[in-house]
């Protein structure tokens, strides 16, 4: 199951704050690894699943259309980002997913995997999800 949550955010004269990821909302006793990334226009990245990570997405700034399948039964679902309206997903195993910046410009997300990346064990698995 996909869980979406909306993010309160914060603001003042000087800044815009929210609070991405907590420990109450992780069920592990280690940590995994933190990504930054950068989205160019037009970019789709993803088309894969894991068997064994979940994955935390929350956009920063832009907007991204996610496009998930549920590996086991088939079930196609697509969700859009936009950083006016933050929020935050998990995406559990099993889900083959891909993101599309639908962005202007440049997208920027943070991304939590529950394991980190390890070359020789590597928890990802090719399955197209995109359009293109």
């Amino acid at each position: 199951m996909i869980d979406i949550f909306n993010l309160e955010l914060l603001s003042n004269e000087k800044r815009d704050l929210m609070s991405c990821l907590i420990s109450s909302d992780l069920n592990q006793k280690t940590f995994g690894q933190l990504y930054g990334i950068k989205l160019k226009k037009d970019a789709i990245v993803g088309n894969h699943y894991h068997k064994f990570k979940d994955e935390w997405i929350v956009l920063i700034n832009g907007k991204i259309k996610i496009y998930l399948e549920d590996i086991n039964t088939g079930t196609k679902k697509q969700i859009i980002m936009d950083s006016s309206n933050p929020s935050k997903i998990r995406i559990p195993p099993y889900f083959s997913h891909a993101v599309e910046n639908i962005s202007e410009g440049e997208s920027i997300l943070i991304e939590y995997a529950t394991l980190p990346f390890n070359k020789h064990t590597e928890d990802k698995f090719p399955h197209k999800v995109s359009p293109s």
